[in-house]
């Protein structure tokens, strides 16, 4: 009896011992989580930012009709909200991450548990017990360190997070914040880099196939490692059939689907390489680093008709300018025998750059009538004999060799060259053109760009021609001081001498001895025809009988740097450097009716919460109205921007009246008559071309668009024989016109109420009655038109020298 009593109260004393044992061991490990938790909680962060933290979203520059042009960021994310997403994405997560998501609360205490075993039992860390909330704390707030006490601070935080948010709300952060891969941040862009759709249409293996990245988006990446990643969906597939999110026979044709992924680097819709830089960069001015992260969606003043009309017509212009002035030989040879697999082929021509759709080739094989050639993939094409005839050798830019009469006269085995798949042509031999050129078209009531491309192909060569290239100007110039005569008192009608002058340099104090482009000299000259026939000795005079300061004030009143401009008689025949921008600035004032606009490239810039935060324009052509910006929201007012604001007026419309109607009969009957080819009326416009054939330009416009091309080798050379400003540029310019003035309809000229007609004489300038055999209607400003009864006074500047007795100008002759 005293021993079975004593055995009693051993037990009991046994089980009191292991009790108080526990109870102390659990009291001292619960101080232990009290002392780390009122240790760490102190160093937390504030919970409640995670409302206001921004997501890290890239810059987005698009068209003025919502087309992609490019892309700026470190981190490619599409946000997306949790009544968004598609409910077999949220249980192919939950299925991969975290199936009790929705039970615990913040901190899976049985994750816990198992994965302590299971790291006891195998003596490492290799499973962790990260819920989803955990995970959102620690991709928001911490480091990746794999320590206990950062452990410690994850799981604070989750039951913190859990107090302040929703579990839809947390499981979106969750599904925008992680890290994908490929810099794909959240699931929004995963499902564009890697399937290159929208979230919501695809399937749902794709949808376990993303699911699969979080745990390890590099080692079971399906483009880096496909056989790991099928694993790894196949088993997340497999959760959802044991979880019930997909059924036994779903689950069967699903793991047997193979992975469908691929990589999307971009989804540009339009490429406009130049003008996505150019907004880049002042989207950076404006707002920094912020500019890349805060997820700016920029709407730019590009017509995507326009500007692909614009790439195009400049890159076949400046194709055909080369194809015109002959081959220059293959890229390189090689010896067929070294290039003997694929492999080695595709070594040798990855590091000759393409150009779109040029590619480089390796010839293998040449026939009496064709080629054959191989491209990097190894694919076989044939150029036929039609399209290589073209190719007489370039001896220089007014000399070609002698025609070719077979291919083997063009092309030899391991010949490097370029081809072209032409439509309705086939495969072309071409080459990437050393020349360039660029092309902008403005709207001239308020500046905005419509289009512009800076050169042949932005990925070659990343110098913007049409913003940063300064080129003499031609008689581009001619417009502006023709202007400058209207507002000192010529008229349309005045005579001007063509006959040969002597003038002395201001700069230089050289005399110089100007021609015209055909080096004959003509007698007096009405205004209009000089223009239209742009003729040199015509200007010079002008600017003789004007003053040069009288004339250079003139000029700046369109927008053109005064530093630019130079102090001598030259600047008659455009000597003057100017960059295309500001020559269609400066052509703009005679569309609009003489005012000066800013150009612009954005239109407005919105935030991540779609409010407006930026408008691009800041002058406007205006009649009778005062212009204050227009505010979508209260954000505006905190960016202290300048309204929008009436253009200034810079010439009299009279003056833009005549001025315009004087370069339409530049086009009508002048240098520009390509341009009736639109079959428009209403368009008006100039050639340009420099010394020694170094620069072509045109500039046109009617009221709606204003364009300028400009065509030339970056370091200044000679184009080559009869490569003018009507041959080369305005040929550019039509193809692009064609498709920019499609849907506008012609703008009549609309004269000023001081704008008045009288019949002149077509030779001397003279007043004479309508029926007269040589009457022509001119247009004058009302006070300047010559009267019948009043005898004509030619304007003839004596020359002060006589032409043999001047030297030579080192000044350049221009036209």
């Amino acid at each position: 009896m005293f021993v079975k009593a004593h055995k009693r109260h051993g037990a009991a004393r046994v089980i009191s011992i292991a009790l108080s044992t526990f109870s102390n061991l659990f009291m001292m490990a619960l101080a232990v989580v009290v002392i780390v938790v009122m240790l760490l909680v102190p160093g937390l962060p504030d919970i409640e930012t995670i409302k206001t933290l921004q997501l890290k979203v890239p810059l987005r520059i698009y068209s003025s009709d919502g087309l992609l042009l490019g892309e700026f960021g470190d981190q490619r994310r599409i946000p997306i909200k949790i009544a968004d997403t598609p409910p077999a994405l949220i249980a192919a997560v939950l299925s991969a991450e975290d199936d009790r998501y929705y039970q615990h609360a913040g901190v899976d205490y049985r994750g816990v548990l198992r994965a302590m075993y299971a790291n006891f039992v195998s003596g490492s860390r290799a499973q962790g017990a990260s819920t989803i909330t955990m995970q959102v704390a620690r991709n928001y707030y911490l480091t990746k360190e794999r320590t206990y006490l950062r452990k410690a601070r994850e799981a604070l935080l989750a039951l913190r997070l859990e107090q302040y948010l929703t579990k839809d709300e947390i499981l979106e952060l969750y599904l925008n914040k992680i890290f994908l891969g490929h810099r794909a941040y959240g699931f929004g862009a995963a499902a564009n880099v890697y399937y290159g759709k929208p979230l919501g249409e695809l399937e749902i293996p794709q949808y376990a196939m993303l699911a699969a990245l979080p745990k390890a988006p590099s080692s079971v990446n399906p483009l880096s490692n496909p056989k790991d990643a099928k694993t790894r969906r196949d088993y997340i597939l497999g959760r959802m059939r044991d979880l019930g999110f997909v059924s036994l026979t779903e689950f069967s044709d699903y793991v047997e689907s193979s992975l469908t992924a691929e990589l999307h680097i971009s989804e540009v819709k339009l490429k406009a390489p130049y003008v996505a830089e150019q907004i880049r960069r002042e989207m950076f001015d404006r707002f920094g680093e912020a500019a890349y992260e805060d997820g700016y969606s920029v709407y730019s003043t590009i017509i995507s008709t326009n500007q692909l009309a614009a790439s195009q017509s400049l890159r076949e212009g400046l194709i055909q300018y080369d194809r015109r002035h002959g081959f220059r030989g293959p890229i390189r040879n090689w010896d067929l025998d070294q290039l003997g697999t694929a492999e080695q082929i595709y070594d040798v021509l990855r590091h000759i750059e393409p150009s779109q759709d040029i590619i480089p080739v390796i010839i293998t094989e040449v026939h009496e009538d064709r080629v054959t050639a191989v491209d990097k993939s190894f694919e076989t094409i044939t150029i036929q004999w039609e399209n290589m005839q073209w190719a007489r050798r370039y001896q220089s830019a007014r000399q070609l060799g002698p025609k070719p009469q077979t291919p083997s006269d063009v092309l030899d085995l391991g010949d490097i060259v370029f081809a072209r798949l032409v439509e309705d042509t086939g495969w072309t031999l071409v080459q990437i053109p050393d020349v360039n050129g660029a092309i902008i078209s403005i709207d001239p009531k308020n500046g905005a760009v419509l289009a512009m491309v800076g050169g042949f192909d932005y990925y070659l060569d990343k110098f913007n021609r049409a913003t940063q290239g300064k080129r003499l100007m031609g008689s581009s110039i001619k417009p502006f001081v023709y202007s400058a005569a209207i507002d000192n008192g010529f008229t349309s009608a005045s005579l001007i001498s063509g006959a040969p002058i002597v003038v002395e340099d201001q700069q230089s104090e050289i005399l110089w001895r100007p021609q015209n482009y055909s080096g004959k000299f003509t007698g007096e000259t009405r205004l209009r025809e000089a223009l239209a026939r742009s003729l040199n000795l015509v200007s010079v005079r002008l600017i003789r009988g004007l003053g040069i300061d009288t004339t250079i004030n003139h000029i700046t009143k369109f927008g053109f740097d005064r530093t630019s401009l130079p102090i001598g008689f030259s600047l008659a025949l455009g000597s003057a450097e100017e960059t295309p921008l500001n020559v269609v600035t400066g052509f703009a004032v005679f569309a609009n009716g003489g005012h000066v606009v800013e150009p612009y490239y954005i239109d407005i810039v919105k935030d991540q919460h779609d409010m407006v935060v930026l408008r691009g324009k800041t002058t406007e052509v205006c009649s009778g109205c005062l212009f204050q910006l227009d505010s979508e929201n209260e954000n505006l007012e905190s960016l202290s921007q300048t309204p929008v604001k009436r253009a200034e007026r810079v010439i009299s419309s009279a003056n833009a009246y005549i001025m315009t109607d004087l370069l339409r009969g530049v086009v009508r009957e002048g240098t520009g008559r390509r341009a009736l080819s639109l079959n428009r009326a209403d368009l008006a416009g100039k050639t340009g071309t420099t010394n020694d054939f170094e620069d072509a330009w045109f500039s046109g416009f009617n009221a709606d668009i204003a364009t300028t091309v400009w065509v030339g080798f970056d370091k200044p050379a000679d184009l080559g024989r009869n490569e003018h400003g009507s041959g080369l540029a305005l040929p550019i310019w039509i193809d692009y016109m064609k498709t920019a003035l499609e849907n506008v309809p012609e703008s009549p000229l609309e004269p000023p109420d001081n704008i008045v007609t009288q019949f002149i004489d077509v030779n001397t300038g003279e007043a004479v009655p309508e029926d007269s055999s040589d009457a022509l209607q001119e247009t004058f400003i009302a006070g300047t038109q010559p009267l019948l009864d009043i005898a004509h006074v030619s304007l003839n500047p004596e020359a002060s020298q006589q032409p043999d007795a001047a030297e030579e100008s080192a000044e350049s002759q221009l036209f």
